[in-house]
């Protein structure tokens, strides 16, 4: 049994943007004059702002929350305090007040606020005394928040999904629709249903089953093509009733690596629960994202050690939304779905 929803494909590395930092900010007060106002420069005044990172997911009607922060990079060059704050732009503003208690260069939080009004890509003035310089930022249309399950298995529901390379083109998709059905397998009570899953005119099989809060798969548990055999089994590829940070594992199995018995296992970790997502330049909400490890064990009594893991994100009422893969790996985004 194949599993190529799960073979992940052959990527560029990319760049990731790192801001580094000098210094901490001290909001305890420190040697600070009472009263006094620090004086200082953000970097990149006049033109686009250096060394600023915006976190955070932004969509079109969803109100900012803690996740939304602005990171910027200022030289100060006397102590004192200080507020720093944005232009009020397409709905949104961002502000942090606090103590420097000695020149330096420093990167300061400002927490965003407001509700973003219009999708589009728009340019904030950030400023501190004298000194300004600007940030450009997007916003994306959102999708209503949806109800039911994370990972619905209606009839005839189906996703279209585009593969996650930077180079990929319009024949890089495939399509998985639910045709239900009830379908065992050897050890396992409960009964399946059938997914299809089509690309390049090829068909291939996938089982799902739930119960409360737990959703579970059958087929190769061999999820990245390490070993020599198929290794087929079922488990839980998703819980939607427990909270961020919880961990959970399939069963242990033995498989065949190089003509070698190994045992391996998989270990799922959910690391984010309701939140918001970008995916295809749309913004989902109620999405839980869960990291999925191969794990092997290499000699008896050792521990489990990760041999390969990337991420699956299922938006609820809409099912599975992206799966994110880190280099030299990545995988694929819905661009398309119905469910019935």
């Amino acid at each position: 049994m194949t599993n190529h929803r799960y073979r992940l494909l052959l990527a560029l590395l990319l760049p990731v943007l790192l801001i580094a930092c000098s210094k901490e900010l001290s909001f305890e007060g420190g040697n600070t004059v009472p009263g006094s106002s620090a004086t200082g420069i953000l970097s990149g005044d006049p033109d686009e702002c250096a060394n600023i990172e915006l976190q955070g997911v932004y969509g079109q009607g969803i109100a900012l929350d803690t996740s939304n922060k602005l990171l910027v990079e200022i030289s100060f060059t006397t102590q004192g305090t200080y507020t720093i704050s944005t232009d009020t732009v397409n709905g949104i503003w961002f502000s942090a007040s606090g103590d420097v208690s000695s020149p330096g260069t420093v990167i300061v939080p400002l927490q965003g606020n407001g509700n973003p009004l219009n999708p589009g890509e728009f340019l904030l003035r950030v400023r501190y005394r004298t000194s300004t310089c600007t940030v450009p930022f997007s916003v994306f249309p959102a999708q209503p928040p949806g109800t039911g399950d994370y990972f619905p298995m209606s009839l005839n529901s189906n996703w279209t999904y585009l593969s996650s390379n930077p180079i990929a083109t319009p024949a890089d998709t495939f399509r998985s629709t639910s045709r239900g059905g009830s379908f065992n397998f050897p050890g396992v009570t409960p009964p399946f249903g059938l997914f299809e899953s089509t690309a390049d005119g090829i068909t291939d099989s996938f089982y799902y089953r739930k119960t409360t809060g737990d959703y579970f798969e059958y087929g190769d548990l061999d999820l990245f093509g390490l070993f020599d055999l198929a290794v087929p089994g079922e488990y839980s590829f998703l819980k939607d009733n427990v909270p961020a940070g919880t961990v959970w594992t399939s069963a242990e199995n033995v498989a065949v690596l190089a003509g070698q018995p190994i045992k391996t296992r998989l270990r799922m970790q959910l690391l984010a629960k309701d939140v918001n997502a970008t995916v295809q330049g749309r913004v989902y909400q109620n999405v839980i994202k869960v990291r999925v490890s191969q794990q092997l064990q290499v000699a008896a009594a050792a521990p489990f050690t990760d041999a390969q893991s990337y991420e699956s994100w299922f938006a609820r009422g809409i099912g599975l939304i992206s799966v994110v893969a880190p280099p030299p790996f990545f995988g694929y985004d819905v661009i398309r779905y119905q469910v019935n």
